[in-house]
């Protein structure tokens, strides 16, 4: 960790001053640096710096310097302790005294050696330890090269960020609504959250973005889990591939990700939301960005008629901004429980005993218009479908209220929601059905989504109607396909088969590595698979050898039944489609080769 010295020594006449070219300041005080725009002066050096002119330069008085920077045009003094003189010479207060000193510039081989003690313009990535207390300086990016987050993210896959709690108010535009922008609404290119632009933040700022990271990045796996995944570098390789492919910056999702069951499909859209998380942090879309995660196995009881579901995307909602502002935790919960009442009391004014709009001006007049909204459309008993519509569209109205307009819908095992939903009171019985996933299809058209499946032939029919134009708008839909098998993984060094014994037959499968189709949620199956078979295989052995000594018979252990279990439950959706029959048993051949 580079150690850099407190503030106060920077005025120290024995400390080196970086001068500013081109700088561009920044409200905070700090300075934003070009790579090309720096010059660097030691003060150690001022009154033995080769050609100074020290008698000359005293003789000017600081109004004269200040009349003769006016005169030279703006620009040329960046700092409160250096300023053009001439011959590209610069006079420096020294801390000691009213009066200026000259020094001179360093060469560029003093500049690179200087730069390893004052690192001002060369940034290293911001690692965040787990209590946010200390900030690191890291020289090389956080996560491997490979990755494809160069330079400088304040966000790596190697650091946690401290989850600390905004305490504040969000910033306010000027129409009085809320948003997280602040200091810096410049849009930053991928890859250049450096330490200056972190260090520019104000702590509100860094508290808000850095819940928000954490928000995301532990939305479907706890992030400390996702860290330690096996092939986690290669997930996040092709994560950066896809992301890479889009051609412009992504303010709209349209992703899909496709795989057999239990191959890590869920896990990698963990890695790859976590990698979305990042770009936008980096890129200043977080600050208008509002992500909504549902998983439909999770809630498969919960989604076949219109008051389950209703509350089923409330509480998803609320729950999620409650995790993704934190000013609003306080909040959350009991306004979940005054909408999710809607429906059945009819009462839309909004309590005055959640004081919301004092942290959230005129929230609750926005809320409480929505509440007006929900109770027409619940108390039209013709209003089936459009119920149905109105609730998939929840979280975009909802997050508008909080200045959070682009919303991103993430779902997972989206195939489960290919059920009907049956019309109950307040609508009509005599309504039919209406396919769940055909509603949610369409609305999805024209909103920034990425969906994973469970069951993949499932999946891909129910998404071939879904590419083109939705019905009232000239937005496209171009679903891009990722499949979970075309990860790169690195063969093996050494050599592990199986061969499997199927019941009522007489068929025998031998399978290795390669049966994983390259799927990394396999790949961790067999790596699990081959550890149990290792240990029976072992267990085996000495049991032989007792049994040959006192004419025992071998019996099994329960390293043999927790082997065999794990193969019964996992090899079938390796092996695919083909259907063999229960598994009878495993054994580990050619251990090594």
């Amino acid at each position: 960790m580079t150690n850099y010295p407190p503030k106060s020594q920077f005025n120290e006449p024995t400390c080196l001053v970086a001068v500013l070219e081109n700088g561009v300041n920044l409200p905070s005080g700090q300075m934003k640096v070009k790579k090309d725009s720096y010059s660097v002066r030691d003060l150690s050096k001022i009154r033995r710096a080769q050609g100074s002119e020290n008698s000359e330069v005293k003789e000017r008085s600081v109004s004269q310097l200040k009349k003769r920077k006016s005169l030279d045009g703006k620009g040329n003094r960046l700092s409160k302790f250096g300023m053009d003189v001439k011959d590209g010479q610069r006079g420096y207060l020294n801390g000691e005294d009213d009066e200026l000193d000259l020094a001179r510039e360093l060469t560029m081989e003093e500049l690179q050696q200087s730069m390893e003690q004052f690192d001002l313009t060369k940034s290293g990535s911001a690692d965040f330890s787990n209590n946010g207390s200390q900030y690191n300086s890291k020289s090389g990016t956080p996560c491997n090269s490979k990755s494809g987050i160069n330079g400088s993210s304040g966000f790596g896959h190697s650091g946690n960020v401290s989850n600390t709690t905004g305490g504040g108010k969000y910033s306010r535009l000027s129409n009085g609504r809320l948003s997280r922008s602040g200091a810096i609404d410049k849009c930053y290119k991928f890859e250049t959250m450096d330490r200056e632009t972190y260090l520019a933040l104000s702590k509100l700022e860094k508290d808000e973005l850095n819940n928000w990271v954490n928000a995301i990045r532990n939305m479907i796996i706890p992030y400390s889990e996702l860290n330690n995944l096996m092939y986690l570098e290669e997930m996040q390789n092709f994560a950066v591939d896809i992301l890479r492919s889009t051609k412009t910056v992504i303010s709209r999702l349209q992703n899909a990700i496709v795989g057999p069951r239990f191959s890590g499909k869920s896990t990698f859209l963990a890695v790859f939301l976590s990698l979305i998380a990042e770009r936008f942090a980096s890129n200043g879309q977080w600050k208008k960005s509002f992500f909504f995660y549902l998983s439909f196995k999770d809630v498969s009881n919960h989604i076949d008629e219109p008051f389950d579901l209703y509350q089923t995307f409330i509480n998803a909602t609320f729950s999620q901004l409650e995790a993704q502002i934190p000013p609003f935790k306080p909040y959350a919960q009991r306004i979940a429980k005054f909408f999710n009442e809607i429906p059945t009391t009819n009462s839309t004014q909004f309590p005055k005993r959640i004081p919301v709009e004092k942290d959230f001006p005129v929230a609750n007049v926005k809320l409480t218009k929505i509440a007006e909204n929900i109770r027409k459309v619940f108390s039209d008993e013709d209003n089936f479908v459009p119920a149905i519509d109105f609730i998939f569209n929840l979280p975009n109205v909802i997050a508008n209220v909080f200045g959070l307009p682009d919303v991103h819908f993430i779902f997972d095992d989206f195939d489960v929601c290919d059920v009907d939903v049956v019309p109950k009171p307040p609508f009509l019985a005599t309504k039919q059905s209406v396919s769940l996933i055909d509603r949610l299809k369409e609305s999805l058209k024209t909103k920034s989504f990425v969906i994973c499946c469970k069951d993949e032939p499932k999946f891909l029919e129910a998404l071939k109607s879904m590419n083109g134009k939705s019905k009232g708008s000239d937005m496209v839909t171009k679903v891009v396909f990722s499949n979970i098998s075309d990860i790169e993984v690195d063969p093996p060094e050494s050599q592990f088969e199986f061969m499997v014994e199927f019941e009522n037959c007489h068929k025998k499968v031998r399978i290795n590595r390669e049966t994983c189709q390259g799927c990394v949620g396999f790949l961790v199956c067999w790596e699990k698979l081959v550890t149990l078979g290792i240990a029976v295989e072992n267990n085996q052995q000495l049991q032989s050898k007792l049994a040959s000594r006192y004419k025992n018979k071998v019996l099994r252990t329960d390293e043999d039944y927790k082997f065999i279990d794990f193969a019964r439950k996992y090899l079938p959706y390796m092996l695919g489609t083909e259907n063999h029959g229960p598994i009878a048993d495993v054994k580990l051949i050619n251990p090594g080769m």
